[in-house]
């Protein structure tokens, strides 16, 4: 998968230079404040972490602490489980699923910090899409009138697989009598 990664770069990690590398995770390491093993976790999980520039990632690391009321140690743990969260695009990827799912969960009675609190220990939540995940699956729990509770929305909605959701919808179905 490294492997992988480093070719999908197109060479932009071949071609770094060791003083820059070097660099780029002491930067990372003194604002985390990460651990020699979290920093290497960090970069085991997303190498392309190395060829983000600190004008990239310093406020995409502010975004996500004022956004979702993060402290320290809980920014700490949603980038190193979850780096590629550095590489997205705040208007056009992670603002408008935290959106989403702060609208979805308010229609149901909870608040915003809630939604915060379930993806600071499910991080990859940010990685799943918007349009082809979340929006149609919300959808159709809805249309079964499935009460979307929080655990709902990220057990069914968010983190389970295809057979596993469409096994769910089912029983949904049948028990809102729409199957």
């Amino acid at each position: 998968k490294q492997c992988g990664e480093v070719a999908a770069s197109g060479g932009v990690l071949l071609g770094l230079s060791s003083s820059n590398v070097a660099a780029k995770l002491d930067a990372l390491q003194q604002r985390l404040q990460l651990s020699p093993d979290e920093l290497r976790l960090l970069v085991r999980r997303k190498p392309m972490v190395l060829a983000y520039s600190s004008e990239r990632v310093q406020p995409q690391l502010e975004y996500l602490k004022r956004r979702m009321n993060l402290s320290e140690q809980d920014l700490r743990n949603v980038v190193v489980q979850f780096p590629a969260v550095l590489g997205y695009s705040i208007e056009r990827n992670v603002e408008p699923k935290l959106r989403f799912l702060e609208d979805v969960a308010l229609d149901f009675g909870y608040g915003p910090e809630e939604v915060w609190g379930r993806v600071i220990r499910n991080p990859r939540m940010l990685g799943l899409s918007l349009e082809k995940r979340y929006k149609p699956r919300v959808a159709r729990l809805r249309k079964y009138g499935v009460d979307l509770t929080l655990s709902v929305l990220v057990s069914k909605v968010a983190l389970l697989g295809q057979e596993g959701f469409e096994d769910f919808c089912l029983r949904a179905a049948v028990g809102s009598g729409a199957a």
